[in-house]
Parts: C-alpha cells; sequence; structure tokens
C-alpha cells in the first residue's frame, strides 16, 4: 500500500492482513502492483513532471529502474499472467500544457525491450502532474489487454471498455480493438480477477449544475440552493449580468461548451455564444456593457493560441481582442476602475497582464513562478485593487493550501492560510470587496488505480 502525510513522498508499506506492525518497503512509489507470483513488486517514482517505472522483491530488496526519462509520466502498471511482461500508460509532460496524449506500453522484463500497443488522446484524462489520470484503468485478462476509451462529443463525458488482444509469446497485438461495453458515465476503476476471466470496475457519472441561493445573515450563510440548469450536461457559472438578473454560465449540452444566460425563474436558457469552439469563462467589462470570454482551438488546451473575445451583453456578433498561446483566465474590476488582467501560463511561470477590452493586451502586472503554473486559480477585486491567488492542485502538496493577497498598487502581500483543506477549488470576491468566496473540499485519498 502507498501511504503518505500531508507534506510527505508516499512510500510503499507491507501490511499482513493476519495483523502485526506494517513493514516499509521503500521510501518512495506508488501505484504498487504484485506479480502474479507474489514474489516481485513493480510501482511508480516520481515528481509531477517526470516519473520513473520500478521493480522490486516482495520484501524490498533488489530494487532498480525499469524505465523512465525526464518528462515521462507513468499510470496503472500491470502485470501479464505469467509474470514475463509489464503493462502500463505512458505520456509525456510537457510545460504549459494541461495534458499529453497517453499510449499503452508492454515491457518484456528478460529483454527490457518496449512496445507500443495502442497510442491516442482517448485513452483518458490526460493532465501534466503526478497522479492524475493519464489513462483511467488498465487491465491484463488472460490473452487480453482491456482499457478505458473516452466517446467522443457529444459524449465526451462518458467511457466504456475495450479490448485488444496480445499474443502472449512476442506481446505483439493481433487484429483491431473490441468494444466490450456501451453505457452511459465514466468508468473510474477497473480490475481484473487472477484467472483473467472476469472483470470488475465501477462507473461513475460527473454531472456539475448551476445553482442560485440567497445570502442571509449580512451574506455569511446561504439559503437553500436551487438548481438552475435542468439538463443532464455538464454547466459552469461564471458571472451575472449587470443589473444581477440573469445568470451567465458555460454548458456543454449542444456538444461544444458555450456560453448561455438564464433567469432564476426561467427553465431554458438563452444562447449568448455559439459555434464550434469551445468557448468559456464570461466576463463583464467593467462598464458592464460588454462581455469578454475565452476560445479554444482544441478541447481547453492553452498551449495552442487561445483566443480572447468580446461580445455585448445584449448580443450580438463576436469580436476578437487578442489570441495568446497559454492563456489560461480573464477578468474586470468594475468601474470607476477600468483594470482587467488576464494570466498566461508557460516556462514555470504564471504572468499577469493588463489588458484594454477594446485594444489587446497592456503590460505585465505581476508573476508567479511555479512547475505547475497553470493550477492557479485567482480573482481580481471589484475595485481592482487586489489580486486574490490561490493554487488550485491537490497534486503537488508540500504544505498547507492558502490565498495569497496582492495589493497592486505597492506590491505588498499577505497569505490566509487554510488548514485541514487539501486546495481551494475557486475563489470569488463578494460584491462589497470585503471577503471572498471559496470551494473547498476535504483532504482525499490518492485516487487508486
Amino acid at each position: 500500500t502507498s501511504v503518505a502525510g500531508l507534506a510527505q513522498e508516499p512510500g510503499l508499506w507491507q501490511i499482513s492482513a493476519l495483523g502485526g506492525s506494517p513493514r516499509k518497503l521503500a521510501d518512495q512509489g506508488r501505484e504498487a502492483a504484485v506479480s502474479p507470483d507474489g514474489t516481485q513488486i513493480a510501482f511508480l517514482k516520481g515528481t509531477a513532471q517526470s516519473q520513473e517505472l520500478w521493480l522490486m522483491r516482495a520484501d524490498g530488496e533488489q530494487p532498480r529502474k525499469l524505465a523512465g526519462q525526464t518528462g515521462d509520466l507513468f499510470r496503472c502498471p500491470v502485470w501479464s499472467q505469467d509474470g514475463k511482461r509489464i503493462a502500463f500508460l505512458r505520456g509525456v509532460y510537457r510545460p504549459g500544457t494541461y495534458g499529453v496524449q497517453p499510449q499503452i506500453e508492454i515491457l518484456d522484463l528478460a529483454s527490457n525491450q518496449r512496445l507500443v500497443v495502442s497510442s491516442q488522446a482517448r485513452l483518458g484524462e490526460a493532465m501534466a502532474s503526478s497522479q492524475a489520470r493519464l489513462g483511467e484503468a488498465l487491465a491484463w485478462a488472460g490473452d487480453r489487454m482491456v482499457y478505458v476509451l473516452n466517446e467522443t462529443s457529444p459524449s465526451q463525458n462518458d467511457s466504456n471498455l475495450w479490448s485488444l488482444k496480445i499474443d502472449l509469446r512476442t506481446g505483439q497485438p493481433l487484429g483491431p480493438p473490441t468494444r466490450i461495453t456501451a453505457s452511459a458515465g465514466a468508468i473510474q476503476y477497473l480490475s481484473g480477477s487472477a484467472n483473467g476471466k472476469r472483470l470488475a470496475y465501477v462507473k461513475e457519472g460527473w454531472q456539475p449544475d448551476v445553482y442560485v441561493a440567497r445570502l442571509e445573515a449580512n451574506g455569511t450563510r446561504l439559503s437553500t440552493p436551487r438548481r438552475l440548469t435542468l439538463d443532464e450536461r455538464q454547466d459552469f457559472p461564471w458571472a451575472w449580468t449587470p443589473d444581477s438578473k440573469q445568470v451567465l454560465f458555460g454548458s456543454d449540452r449542444d456538444g461544444s461548451f458555450h456560453i448561455f444566460r438564464q433567469a432564476p425563474d426561467q427553465t431554458t436558457p438563452e444562447l449568448l455564444v455559439g459555434g464550434n469552439e469551445q468557448s468559456m469563462l464570461p466576463r463583464l467589462t467593467p462598464d458592464g456593457k460588454q462581455l469578454v470570454y475565452l476560445q479554444y482551438h482544441q478541447a481547453f488546451d492553452s498551449s495552442d493560441g487561445v483566443r480572447m473575445m468580446r461580445i455585448p451583453v445584449t448580443g450580438g456578433p463576436p469580436q476578437l481582442v487578442m489570441e495568446v498561446r497559454g492563456l489560461t483566465n480573464e477578468q474586470c474590476a468594475r468601474q470607476p476602475s477600468t483594470l482587467c488582467l488576464y494570466s498566461v501560463s508557460g516556462n514555470r511561470r504564471l504572468t499577469f497582464m493588463s489588458f484594454d477590452p477594446m485594444h489587446g493586451a497592456g503590460q505585465e502586472v505581476a508573476h508567479i513562478d511555479d512547475d505547475l503554473p497553470y493550477a492557479y486559480n485567482w480573482s481580481l477585486s471589484p475595485d481592482g485593487s487586489t489580486l486574490a491567488i490561490a493554487k488550485a492542485s491537490k497534486l503537488d502538496i508540500v504544505a498547507p493550501p492558502a490565498v495569497r493577497l496582492l495589493t497592486l498598487k505597492d506590491g505588498k502581500e499577505r497569505t490566509v492560510a487554510l488548514k485541514e483543506w487539501s486546495s481551494v477549488n475557486a475563489i470569488d470576491w463578494a460584491a462589497d470587496g470585503k471577503s471572498m468566496w471559496s470551494a473547498l473540499p476535504r483532504l482525499l485519498a490518492p485516487t487508486p488505480c
């Protein structure tokens, strides 16, 4: 098993089913896979940007590296039934991006040769971090490799099982892949029986929706939330119209993410921004007359050029504000302030730039140097005086999460520590600029393979 404290590297321990004290096998390691005969353990080591596949005896002795170069990311090592080969998912970390294209590889332990048996983006969610899923699950069932494949739009939130026949003598794939399941929901865990004849898996659905609630007790408590979006797709709220009568949100209800608006007493929304591209993050300009939003060439990959667009709040044809590689977020203050900011992730730095919604980019306001620059949430105060910044990643924890408050006029900074929480999922200023709202999940165990 893999065990780690809040600020520790995960280590591998042996725990007897009959009781007794646990025994440490390795100082570092996770996703341990025991060989069919119980004599060896394959496991992963490394950081958020560079990982390795290792092998050791079941007692922790004779550890040795099997595979892994700078930038490699691994997931889900599994053994063949004869214990001669190990299959796994591998990708390559690319700084400044959210993902990689994963591939299934088989390693022959005798020859140390690796063979790619499948390579495609639909193998699963791909994010550049140490414990994110390059592919969601993998199992070796007899002479078949079983894996999870994401569906295409508009069913991109669903995934199903596929299998590929493997020549057990050579490790080579035999014939085309075969679909095993065809149902709604996403497969998160997959396990094969010892004899390779049965599979167990968990399928779940994730459906974020927009809710509305009234502020009570001087803005310190919410009334009972009421669901606004009644569809069965993904919906994310981003802002209100200037008169506070309609919610602006993104939804993939018609395939790609588009921008809608809807009043709390309405049952169906009005489309503001459609098209074939993914459009998200609508924000009001300081005068409240325009919306700026981000448009992606492909599924939220900021390594490609991201377009910032604008459109009148009342609707109309969109206009290009700028196109920037690595653009991750944008937000404006309210009048009398005219400040608008956007952030750019790249080269281990998150840079905050000012911009004019009508004319484009301005100048650098601040920056953060970090190995995971894209993992930050931030929010500009309504008066444009303070920038709140929080690291959202749960996968690179070395200290309790915190919100950093940067005063833009003089560059002074203070930190609000958030103990007993694993991450800050979202932050946003209250309308009066005197407090903030945050979504704070409690500390969760790492997702098993």
